[in-house]
């Protein structure tokens, strides 16, 4: 039988792994996304110039997200036929001796989808184009207005200057959803039988409204529905006969913010709205603490999860089981969620 003490070293050690991985991945992520998209008259000249790009903007210390919604900035070229424009607006393909074709390029700030820079390059072979890739590339870069300095040289020695997109962490209102997988811990405190722990898995789903009054505080009042008790605890048989809990709590956090990350610690407290029919006595409150970690999302929204400790300090009574038998209940929960946000705010 799993004792007290050995169950609470297992949550700690797992809570420690979980901050210290997440505080080194946010020490080691800088905001340096750019989304590389294009178009050519062949899939030759299409993927010489994604893969080409791509390599430059790694090799002056960016990131080349798989989505465009994960980038700061995109990088857009297209691959036109050369052609000629006379005065009287009469145009025809540049003859032999001359540039075949015309690479355009733009590049956007994803956050107000503006232009910041659009110029074309005229050329005929691809092998010529090894020579000027990394200028077109840091010819673009370079108009990102220059907020911070990530003091990364290219390849010519040119510092690149980026500008993070902060918006989505600067909001004063967010709106949650997620999806919760909370394990409970019933463990044995006063029984005049041999009983057993209980440990169980209970899912369900919060709901809450973040309120960042500063910068590095903010408030989170929630709604939590879980399914399932220590004695009939079937997911799908539980949720048949519509056994729900009910809470509702309130989580103080403290967000550290990151270029593209956000390691929110907090404080939280839970009051159960309901109890199931098993319990003969059920704890009042439930006290603890979390982390969250999030990171940037579609538009000014937020991908999080979340890992959390909670602990009673009442007892439970699981009258089914046996009325004498007092249990020790906490909880380490595991969330994944989305939060969207609304009305930016200053840093």
């Amino acid at each position: 039988m799993l004792t007290t003490g050995k169950v609470m070293k297992r949550v700690y050690l797992s809570l420690v792994f979980l901050v210290l991985a997440g505080t080194l991945y946010a020490a080691d992520v800088l905001n340096r996304n750019v989304f590389i998209e294009g178009s050519a008259e062949t899939d030759n000249q299409r993927i010489f110039f994604l893969n080409n790009f791509k390599t430059e903007a790694e090799a002056s210390g960016y990131t080349v997200p798989f989505f465009k919604y994960e980038a700061g900035y995109t990088f857009n070229f297209r691959v036109v036929p050369n052609v000629i424009v006379y005065e009287d607006g009469t145009q025809e393909p540049a003859p032999p001796d001359e540039k075949q074709f015309s690479i355009i390029i733009t590049f956007t700030r994803n956050a107000d989808s503006t232009e910041l820079v659009n110029f074309d390059f005229p050329f005929s072979e691809l092998d010529e184009m090894y020579e000027y890739n990394q200028y077109l590339f840091l010819k673009a870069a370079v108009f990102i207005p220059p907020v911070t300095e990530a003091n990364t040289p290219g390849r010519s020695g040119t510092t690149v200057i980026m500008q993070e997109n902060s918006s989505w962490k600067n909001k004063w209102l967010y709106f949650r959803l997620s999806l919760d997988y909370p394990i409970m811990f019933y463990m044995v405190k006063t029984s005049d039988l041999p009983l057993d722990n209980i440990i169980y898995p209970q899912p369900g789903l919060t709901a809450g409204v973040e309120l960042q009054f500063l910068d590095w505080m903010s408030l989170e009042p929630f709604f939590q529905l879980s399914f399932g008790d220590p004695v009939n605890y079937g997911f799908f048989d539980n949720l048949k006969e519509r056994n729900f809990n009910m809470a509702a709590g309130a989580n103080l956090k403290f967000p550290i913010k990151f270029s593209s990350l956000v390691v929110a610690p907090y404080g939280a407290f839970l009051y159960p709205l309901n109890k199931a029919s098993v319990f003969e006595e059920f704890p009042r409150f439930a006290f603890g603490g979390g982390v969250q970690f999030g990171v940037r999302g579609v538009k000014d929204g937020s991908f999080f999860a979340d890992v959390s400790y909670l602990y009673c300090l009442d007892d439970a009574v699981l009258g089914e089981v046996h009325p004498s038998a007092h249990y020790q209940r906490c909880t380490v929960g595991f969330s994944i969620g989305y939060k969207i946000g609304i009305g930016d705010r200053k840093k």
